[in-house]
């Protein structure tokens, strides 16, 4: 069984991916280790279907399409028969912070977050037929593919974009793509795609099943982010700044003042530790 993220990435070791995740460079690795301890089909459905999982965090696609979620949810619940034909005519089911649900799942990340010091997000897609669930993107996290089930071909584009970060729009290309890697994953295969790298992924047997783990580090946007979310506890910072243009200027001198000593106070280690534990802004995966 696998408990931690060293298990997982063996022999490589945990210095080695942690190398590999600051280079940004994409990374194959090929394994036999048994990952369907962390998950498998029956498991998958059973969290992502199951009455506790939000409903909001659940995606369906069909042809690299998202469907309208009137065609799978019903006040607030998921319609198990409709997903169930979607995957039956080649669709794909999509479950963001699926981690929290999978007790196996949950400890991976626990580890991975404990190593690296990033905020990870679990995720996993199930999908039929040889359309992939998504059209070519790239992710705003470094994702780690962990092939679990059935096989998946992925093309990985040359050039990609720069360090996107969450709540960036996805920058749209006309160039023509450029293959980086072209490669086939079986069960146990593992890939390491840093954020901004251009991909698409189609099942490449009868059914796949792989999850996808999210590197967040920790980045300026977000400690901005997360001193927001502190400062609009405190009924100081929440004080409308209003008056006429000759209080400008003492306004405009209270106000850097406030987020000047709000600066000087900034702990990096503060900051990782809620960086782990807060959400993403909304809309994230």
């Amino acid at each position: 069984m696998i408990a931690d993220l060293a298990g997982l990435i063996a022999p490589l070791s945990v210095g080695a991916f942690r190398q590999h995740l600051a280079r940004r460079v994409p990374l194959l690795l090929r394994s036999e280790v048994d990952v369907a301890t962390l998950l498998d089909w029956d498991s998958f459905f059973d969290a992502a279907l199951g009455d506790d999982f939000p409903a909001r965090r659940l995606r369906v696609t069909k042809e690299a399409r998202q469907l309208p979620t009137v065609f799978y949810r019903h006040r607030g619940r998921v319609k198990r028969d409709a997903i169930a034909k979607v995957l039956e005519t080649g669709g794909s089911v999509i479950a963001y912070d699926l981690h929290r649900f999978v007790p196996a799942l949950s400890r991976l990340v626990a580890s991975a977050e404990a190593e690296t010091g990033e905020h990870i997000v679990g995720a996993a897609i199930a999908g039929t037929g040889e359309h992939g669930a998504l059209p070519a993107h790239y992710d705003d996290g470094d994702l780690l593919v962990i092939q679990i089930a059935g096989s998946k071909h992925w093309v990985v584009h040359a050039d990609p974009m720069i360090d996107p970060v969450v709540g960036a729009p996805q920058v749209r290309t006309h160039a023509a793509p450029v293959p980086l890697l072209d490669t086939v994953l079986a069960p146990g295969d593992m890939l390491l795609l840093p954020a901004g790298y251009r991909h698409h992924c189609m099942v490449a047997a009868e059914r796949s099943l792989h999850i996808g783990l999210f590197f967040y580090p920790l980045t300026a946007p977000r400690t901005l982010d997360l001193m927001m979310r502190d400062m609009i506890e405190s009924p100081v910072a929440r004080r409308p700044i209003r008056g006429d243009n000759e209080m400008e200027p003492a306004l405009e001198a209270a106000l850097k003042h406030m987020l000047r000593e709000r600066i000087e106070r900034l702990s990096l280690a503060e900051l990782r530790a809620a960086h782990r534990t807060v959400e993403l802004p909304e809309g994230k995966v």
